[in-house]
């Protein structure tokens, strides 16, 4: 009995590491920068050194994953277990270690810098929460480039990638950018949707140009974030804020504020540890973000 116990559990384990681990092949992601959808998929293998396997990485013109469709290759990929690894001339980069918890350093042996992959003896990621979505683990890091640490959180979602995008997890960005510009919209697995995002659209595959954020992002500011208690909301004297909504990551309204006088400092003391959207509606527009509660 107790052999047909321990059985059981192993296949339990064997089933939930399958669901979530990182995909091979007939994956497609769906991210938007700056108002410009991209569709990423993985189609194909390259076989380096004869012997290890990568899946390839495509930008693709529509989300049927056919050679017809492909615009040109980024990247191959491959899995190890619960990391996921980029190949790049100088060596592998390690991009995500899902298995990672609360107080692990994940070295990276490179970083996405301006869009290009460039060697970093010490860059590394440290995880300071953890939560789930859907049954998937998410893990709050935050990235340290060359002993300078980026005061901006990273969300990387089990066997799926960075909530800013599949190659967005170790990206660095300079003062000047907004890193909330970038956003994974949607991740599909074996004609199964698996991640859908309400930022900045609500479907899986957005297909209008413009993100409402875009020219809101010199008005609005939100700090500190991630956030224990309260959350501060600086405003231009132009921007009128109509109300505040908070959703969980699968849509769910969270929290829902219509005074007026409440904008400026907002409690989220009550929200369970983890990562969330805040909807800001204005005169001018809607501002949306990722928040994370630790």
């Amino acid at each position: 009995m107790k052999k047909l116990i321990i059985i059981l559990a192993m296949c339990m384990t064997t089933s939930a590491f399958a669901q979530n681990s990182f995909p091979t092949e007939n994956a497609i992601w769906n991210e938007s920068r700056s108002g410009n959808y991209s569709i990423y998929g993985l189609l194909g293998e390259s076989i380096w050194n004869d012997t290890v396997r990568y899946s390839n990485l495509y930008q693709f013109s529509d989300t049927i994953l056919s050679e017809a469709n492909i615009i040109g290759s980024v990247a191959i990929l491959r899995t190890d277990e619960q990391k996921v690894w980029l190949l790049q001339p100088f060596g592998e980069v390690l991009l995500y270690d899902f298995a990672s918890d609360v107080g692990d350093t994940i070295w990276h042996n490179g970083i996405n810098q301006y869009g290009y992959i460039t060697p970093c003896s010490d860059c590394y990621s440290v995880v300071f929460s953890t939560s789930m979505y859907n049954g998937r683990k998410l893990i709050n890091v935050r990235l340290h480039v060359e002993n300078y640490e980026i005061d901006l959180p990273y969300t990387w979602i089990e066997g799926i990638g960075c909530s800013f995008g599949l190659l967005m997890g170790i990206r660095y960005l300079p003062m000047s950018q907004n890193i909330y510009d970038y956003m994974l919209n949607c991740f599909k697995h074996n004609d199964t949707v698996k991640y859908v995002s309400t930022l900045p659209c609500g479907k899986c595959f957005c297909q209008q140009n413009g993100i409402e954020n875009n020219e809101l992002d010199n008005f609005i500011k939100i700090y500190p974030n991630p956030t224990k208690d309260m959350l501060n909301i600086e405003v231009s004297e132009n921007i009128e804020i109509k109300h505040i909504s908070i959703y969980s990551m699968d849509g769910r309204t969270i929290q829902k504020e219509t005074d007026l006088l409440k904008y400026r400092e907002l409690n989220i003391s009550n929200l369970e540890f983890g990562t969330y959207i805040i909807n800001i509606e204005t005169d001018k527009g809607i501002f949306r973000s990722l928040i994370i509660k630790n």
